[in-house]
């Protein structure tokens, strides 16, 4: 990489918003600027949708419930029945939410899918889960991120993993996640690791791009990707 980021989100990373990977370039091709704009509107309201704060519905339901109950005992059919919307409303907001799941939840999902699969030794629904041209550290495409990451866990004899945290961020047309991970092994002492992960889109499935070590408080991000890289 000519910037020496290493990040996915470097201009001249093949999975950067400027990259050159044939889907992206396609869909800029075919879609004007206004119709990705109105894409990206209907996207951010889908997400919206999916993931109503709480306090909206709650804040319904209470006003409506005091409507009703004020409207009912003055005999008022307008106040009544401006409670009741307000209730229906509340209900109609929880129901959405539920139904739907955001781009957010599906990512931190999934990567507590892939954690799972590690602690599990589940390999192929790891590789499932990543991208064919996915990269960590030195390894590049996901056969070769997975048989790194088989071949450290059978080395250390790794007994559980647990995520800690977990939050994300948006980054270009993706979303990157920042999680904490306490793992447990046999051979090795018992540490906490922080990791980044880049997730996007492809054919409207979230594939994993590329994970990255980050310092915290137990490991640095180096020491982290030497003990990665001793798999080799």
């Amino acid at each position: 990489c000519p910037c020496r980021t290493g990040k996915s989100t470097c201009p001249c990373h093949p999975f950067s918003q400027t990259g050159s990977l044939a889907a992206r370039s396609l869909l800029q091709f075919c879609l004007s600027d206004a119709s990705l704009a109105e894409v990206e509107l209907l996207t951010n309201i889908y997400n919206f949708l999916a993931e109503i704060p709480w306090y909206i519905p709650a804040a319904l339901l209470a006003v409506g419930a005091i409507l009703l109950f004020t409207g009912s005992t003055r005999l008022d059919r307008k106040m009544t029945r401006a409670g009741l919307s307000a209730v229906l409303l509340g209900l109609l907001a929880m129901l959405v939410s539920w139904l739907l799941v955001s781009d957010r939840e599906r990512v931190m999902g999934q990567t507590r899918e892939l954690v799972k699969a590690v602690e599990t030794r589940d390999w192929p629904r790891m590789e499932a889960l990543m991208h064919p041209k996915a990269i960590a550290f030195v390894f590049k495409g996901r056969e070769a991120v997975c048989n790194a990451t088989r071949l450290g866990a059978e080395r250390i004899e790794l007994k559980s993993v647990t995520v800690t945290n977990l939050s994300t961020r948006p980054e270009n047309d993706g979303l990157t996640v920042i999680m904490g991970v306490y793992s447990t092994a046999k051979s090795e002492a018992n540490v906490l690791t922080n990791w980044e992960l880049d997730w996007a889109k492809f054919d409207g499935r979230w594939q994993l791009v590329e994970i990255r070590g980050i310092n915290g408080p137990w490991v640095q991000a180096s020491d982290l990707a030497g003990w990665i890289e001793r798999g080799k």
